[in-house]
């Protein structure tokens, strides 16, 4: 008799055993999940697949379609629709904002000294994208509080078939780099904002691929009357030649955010 109650006894023991073991698994597993970081959201983003510019800051254009939203068959990043700008021979010189065509996010994704920010954008530039002669700005980052206009940081396209950052007030080129035509492109670009380069410093992302380490530089500048500086960034075609062309690209799913993965969606790369 004492046999059989005795394998009872066992039988009972890991059966309780397992429950017990099962539902010290689910509640880890629990815990862990709820413990991991979830994605924190862009501080600002536009993928325009609102059909306007109500996602976008101050636009500046010579005629309402400059600066549109289109949809396929036109080059499409992410979603069903992207940003398209425009500017031609026409546009330069009228009073207004003839010699550019431009986004203005200052206010949507404001920088002052010490922010640390990552800007991304996506940008396709059309296979017969004309020959740029002298250099073309496609976004900078412009500080506030300064006249004239000054640009610490800004990303160009050049000899036709170079990308190029600088920085202390486009003064110095830190970087420069093939791009791709008729491909869409992702951008990232990480800045801390300081008018010492001691302080501030850039780094830069083309296709989640790491091209730039960070980098030390003066990325504000000290504000002509006093108080504090900031910087806003700024996005469109910003051509030095006022005999050109016409001009079109692409932009799409622009966005910025405190941290690589806030703009992507996934981890950083370190540049070697």
């Amino acid at each position: 008799m004492s046999r059989p109650i005795r394998l009872r006894l066992s039988v009972r023991l890991v059966r309780q055993g397992l429950r017990w073991s099962s539902a010290w698994g689910f509640a880890v597993a629990a815990l862990v999940l709820s413990a991991s970081p979830a994605r924190a959201a862009a501080l600002w983003k536009a993928d325009f697949e609102t059909g306007d510019l109500s996602q976008m800051g101050k636009v500046a254009q010579e005629l309402p379609d400059r600066i549109r939203v289109v949809s396929a068959p036109a080059p499409v990043g992410a979603g069903k629709s992207s940003l398209r700008f425009e500017i031609r021979q026409a546009d330069i010189g009228h009073p207004n904002h003839g010699h550019k065509v431009q986004i203005d996010s200052s206010k949507l994704c404001n920088a002052v000294t010490g922010s640390e920010l990552f800007f991304s954008f996506r940008l396709y530039i059309p296979a017969d994208y004309p020959k740029v002669g002298k250099p073309q700005a496609i976004a900078f980052w412009r500080a506030r509080g300064i006249t004239p206009h000054v640009d610490p940081v800004e990303l160009r396209i050049k000899n036709d078939r170079e990308f190029s950052l600088h920085v202390s007030g486009a003064e110095t080129e830190i970087w420069s780099g093939p791009y791709r035509r008729g491909v869409w492109s992702e951008i990232v670009v990480q800045a801390r904002f300081d008018v010492s380069p001691a302080q501030g410093f850039v780094a830069l992302w083309i296709d989640r691929k790491p091209v730039l380490a960070r980098t030390p530089a003066s990325t504000l500048a000290p504000p002509t009357g006093g108080g504090e500086t900031g910087s806003g960034w700024n996005l469109g075609i910003f051509p030095q030649s006022k005999d050109l062309p016409t001009y079109v690209l692409y932009m799409d799913d622009v966005q910025c955010g405190q941290s690589f993965a806030d703009v992507t969606g996934g981890p950083v790369k370190k540049a070697k």
